[in-house]
């Protein structure tokens, strides 16, 4: 008995192919197993108690980091294998319906942790371990299937120890295995000259204790980094940064320490350990940090390393301010070329790496609400993975959002793909992103809008780009959608309701009579009010 399986969902990127090989030869199964498109194809093949049996276990099981939402057999002509063998990646799937779903970038994981801090393993305090199942992902993507050379990784060639590795146990089939000796490399610039490796981040710390600010790349991007109980450390960072009074978040190297200045109930360490590994905000339990870290507010952001060099920052500095690497309005910078034309006093050095980054992307901001997590700011460790609706629609379509905190939604049938957060678009970069990621994400999940909706606002870029779209479709033009009523929908679509008084408080918005609006109890009924 010969099946043909597909299975859709976060199945690549997540060691779902050595899962599917590890399963089969336990239920005694020859086949193949291999990326194709945005899906994973298997052919399985035995007498038919062994594959109905590699079947079962197949839908009851996954990896850590795997969300399967199909898994499709059909039986088809006999055929033989020699075993079952992780194969090539095939260009395109071959019968799916929907988009991919596409894992976003995974924490590094506690056994990669442990090698990372184990003075005998060969990856002792390399900042960019990784395996089949946390590394960088989305920020690094090309294209699909996810293979290395549709990755950054494709600019390190594995050595002969990472290939080995690459054949079986661990790590094997993880696309960004790699070691100090073949993947990418720790460099830095700045006070004391430039250096790499160990001494790069003997340097960066070092500069960190001494009250510096240090531009740090991290895995969406560069951020700025310094001590919070250093008041002259924090002024120097707000200057940088352009930012007198937004609080800065705070990142720890583990729940206990967050604990030692926050009260965090259940609900909200699970949040902030979770794979998103959001900044969570949490209640003070006093003044731990200098006041200009989050002034009169109550609350502090915190949230745990995601990557190897993170980890190794906080061990060795303690609780450390982290915020975005750009001057307010500006967006996140995640190019070398452009980080090094920061020119400023106020920066002490830069801590960087040689693996490019791709898609750019903030932290996300969440918080836990009457036991409940909201993602206030969805980005890193969210993106790309898709809200799935209640309804499907009836054709692909483009929500260009509005232009303050600007993010962006493409649907198809019942996923909605939103954007990473891009920031302000009144800023000329923050457009060129918005447009960049617009087409990545096209181009990626095979989305071609068919319809397009916009904000009411006739000065928005985001309706000037809705409209130039649109012009291309049937019909011409984009549907216009009222500030705050689309704040109402969303909330109506998160809920399944058909209609609702909505009162939404969100400052001004273009109201349908050309006037400024402000806050409202809108009648909706459906996909009017």
């Amino acid at each position: 008995m010969t099946v043909f399986v597909t299975v859709t969902g976060v199945v690549q990127g997540v060691g779902y192919r050595p899962f599917v090989a590890g399963i089969a030869r336990e239920s005694h199964v020859s086949g193949l197993v291999r990326n194709s498109g945005g899906v994973v194809e298997i052919f399985a093949s035995g007498p038919e108690s062994a594959v109905t049996g590699f079947l079962r276990l197949l839908r009851e099981h996954r990896p850590a980091g795997a969300v399967v939402l199909d898994v499709s057999a059909r039986r088809i002509p006999e055929r033989r294998f020699d075993g079952f063998s992780i194969a090539r990646s095939g260009e395109k799937p071959s019968a799916e319906k929907r988009p991919p779903v596409f894992p976003p970038d995974l924490p590094v994981c506690g056994d990669c942790l442990r090698e990372m801090l184990d003075p005998k393993d060969r990856r002792f305090r390399y900042p960019f371990i990784s395996c089949a199942s946390c590394g960088p992902r989305f920020s690094i993507l090309d294209s699909l299937p996810y293979d290395r050379e549709n990755t950054s990784m494709r600019d390190f060639p594995m050595c002969s120890c990472c290939a080995e590795e690459y054949r079986a146990g661990r790590r094997r089939h993880a696309q960004t295995i790699s070691c100090r000796e073949c993947g990418p490399q720790l460099l830095f610039y700045g006070r004391g000259g430039p250096c790499e490796q160990e001494e790069a981040l003997r340097r960066g710390v070092a500069l960190l204790k001494s009250g510096a600010v240090v531009a740090v790349k991290g895995v969406g991007g560069y951020q700025y980094v310094c001590l919070p109980g250093d008041a002259r450390a924090v002024d120097r960072l707000r200057r940088l940064k352009g930012r007198e009074k937004k609080p800065f978040a705070v990142m720890f190297s583990s729940p206990s320490d967050v604990r030692k200045v926050c009260r965090m109930s259940p609900e909200e360490e699970a949040l902030i350990s979770s794979a998103a590994r959001p900044i969570v905000l949490l209640e003070k339990t006093g003044e731990a940090f200098c006041a200009g870290v989050c002034g009169d507010s109550r609350f502090l952001g915190a949230f745990l390393p995601s990557a190897g060099l993170h980890r190794l920052l906080t061990d060795a500095c303690g609780p450390l301010v982290v915020t975005s690497g750009n001057a307010t309005t500006e967006p996140i910078i995640h190019e070398d070329g452009r980080m090094a034309q920061v020119s400023s006093p106020l920066l002490g050095g830069v801590l960087y790496h040689t693996r490019a980054i791709r898609t750019p992307l903030d932290d996300s901001v969440a918080r836990v609400f009457r036991g409940t997590p909201q993602v206030l700011r969805r980005s890193r460790g969210y993106v790309p993975l898709p809200v799935v609706l209640g309804v499907s629609a009836p054709r692909p379509a483009l929500a260009a959002g509005g232009d303050l905190k600007s993010c962006f939604c493409l649907l198809s049938g019942d996923r909605a793909y939103l954007s990473q957060y891009f920031g302000d678009l009144e800023n000329y970069r923050v457009q060129r992103n918005y447009r960049a990621g617009l087409e990545r994400m096209e181009r990626i999940f095979g989305i071609r809008p068919q319809a397009v909706a916009c904000d009411l606002h006739p000065g928005y870029f985001s309706s000037a780009l809705a409209k130039k779209i649109a012009s291309g479709l049937p019909g011409g033009q984009p549907v216009p959608v009222q500030h705050h009523f689309a704040h109402a929908a969303s909330v109506m679509a998160e809920h399944g309701l058909e209609s609702c008084i909505g009162v939404v408080f969100d400052g001004t918005g273009y109201g349908t009579d050309g006037t400024v609006w402000g806050g409202e109890f809108l009648l909706c009924r459906g996909a009017g009010f």
